[in-house]
């Protein structure tokens, strides 16, 4: 693609930003460099400041009682057992 001759060249756009630039910083109009745990907290929800429980303070998770004499349920999507073939 070509460049519309009433265009400014590039190098002409980028000398008057580092002008512009330059004098505002001499007038005192530039802001502080943010850090970056400042624009992390913008990103990030307020709960993802705490800290979490420590281990010993959380509770734990309940015991689960297994029968060994109840059988598994199939699994599912595999439809009928008739329909299988497990003559390998």
């Amino acid at each position: 693609m070509e460049q519309d001759p009433d265009d400014e060249p590039a190098s002409v756009l980028l000398e008057r930003i580092r002008v512009e630039r330059a004098s505002a910083s001499k007038a005192g109009r530039t802001r502080k460099p943010r850090t970056a745990k400042a624009q992390f907290a913008k990103t990030q929800p307020a709960e993802a400041d705490a800290e979490p429980e420590p281990a010993e303070k959380q509770p734990a998770a309940p015991a689960t009682k297994i029968d060994p004499d109840r059988p598994l349920p199939p699994p599912p999507g595999n439809g009928p057992r008739e329909s299988l073939d497990l003559n390998l």
